[in-house]
């Protein structure tokens, strides 16, 4: 039987109809009355104690099945990405870009500057002018998440003069809600019968690339199943592709082999051996989503007092965040394109020209951001 909480109400009534059955010499149950003012105490402090029991089984449930898998939110990551420091000319001997150096966003009225780190030792080399080295964002969380060419100064002392990054910085999240975790262990327990479609993509999720410092590089955030035999009969049954997709665009050879190991099972190097989510003479074929640029041409009119470059970056980092959320096989949805646009602090109005209309994509098809032209007057 489920738990009911029962009202005050009710639970009076049924106080009376009880109290009435039992004594007959006390009768005044009118509002006010000393019994009925004692039954109506009683009646409160036990829909209260209803209440807060209720709230206790409620909050426990998923807190102890949460601890039986071990499965804890997950914690704000930092995003990372690489930087080019250049100097004017060609140096003489190899020169140090020393791990720690400090580089920035330019700062504005609008935003505060977003700070990253390089996390290892980086050398222009004789005669040249300059490298590339990897960075990580100092704080954890989306803001990191920075588009190509916004990270132009250096913050502390470097051998270079100048820097940017010509590829948007990744990764950055902030740490896990409790609805992402539960939606996060309703796909893990739909996997752990193995060998359906959503095991298939809860496993291919899990993939990841890590650097000798054990940092995240890449990582599958979205997957979808082929069923070819679904769609062309001649095909045999047992004969899947699993498209995937990095968030960001290049979804890379060793990202696709790392996911393939992980679908077919492996064994690791003391011998224990990892299941993999694939059923027992099923082809699964890992390979990355066909990626599509989409170009846009956006024309915003400011508000008075707003800078354009600010509302401009924004605005393009606006239209990056929502279509490398849209997943291998989702639509983009030209309105909201523009209702986001919109909401961008400064924006009065703003006009789309390119795309026109709705876009959907093939099954294994994922759209990316292309060329962005966006004018403010």
């Amino acid at each position: 039987m489920a738990f009911e909480i029962v009202t005050a109400e009710t639970r009076y009534s049924r106080m009376k109809t009880w109290f009435t059955g039992i004594c007959s010499a006390i009768t005044d149950f009118t509002e006010g009355s000393k019994i009925r003012s004692k039954f109506e105490t009683v009646a409160v402090e036990m829909e209260s104690r209803d209440l807060s029991f209720y709230q206790a089984i409620k909050k426990a449930i998923p807190i102890s099945l949460y601890r039986a898998f071990s499965f804890t939110l997950k914690s704000a990551q930092k995003s990372t990405g690489y930087v080019v420091f250049s100097v004017g000319t060609a140096v003489t001997k190899d020169t140090l870009i020393a791990k720690g150096t400090i580089v920035s966003t330019d700062p504005s009225s609008a935003e505060n500057a977003v700070t990253f780190v390089t996390t290892d030792d980086a050398y222009i080399t004789n005669g040249n002018t300059s490298v590339t080295a990897h960075i990580e964002c100092s704080v954890a969380g989306t803001a990191g998440n920075v588009s190509a060419g916004q990270i132009t100064k250096i913050a502390s002392s470097s051998s270079a003069t100048a820097c940017t990054n010509t590829s948007a910085t990744t990764g950055g999240t902030e740490k896990e809600t409790e609805e992402e975790r539960r939606i996060r262990f309703l796909n893990y327990i739909s996997s752990l019968s193995r060998a359906t479609p959503a095991a298939l993509v809860y496993g291919a999720t899990t993939a990841a690339l890590y650097d000798a410092s054990g940092i995240t590089t890449d990582s599958v955030s979205d997957a979808v199943v082929e069923e070819l035999f679904i769609t062309n009969t001649t095909q045999p049954a047992g004969l899947l592709n699993l498209y995937i997709y990095n968030g960001t665009g290049g979804t890379s050879a060793a990202l696709v082999a790392a996911t393939q190991k992980i679908i077919d099972g492996y064994t690791n190097t003391d011998g224990t051996i990892v299941a993999g989510y694939k059923a027992a003479g099923v082809v699964v074929t890992v390979m990355a989503a066909t990626e599509t640029a989409i170009n846009f041409s956006v024309a915003i009119t400011l508000q008075t007092g707003y800078d354009s470059a600010t509302v401009i970056s924004t605005v393009k980092s606006t239209i990056d965040t929502y279509v490398n959320s849209l997943g291998v096989g989702k639509a983009f949805i030209y309105n909201e394109m523009v209702e986001r646009i919109m909401g961008i602090s400064g924006v009065y109005n703003a006009v789309i020209s390119a795309p026109t209309a709705d876009m959907t994509p093939a099954a294994n098809q994922v759209y990316l951001p292309g060329t962005k032209t966006v004018t403010a007057s």
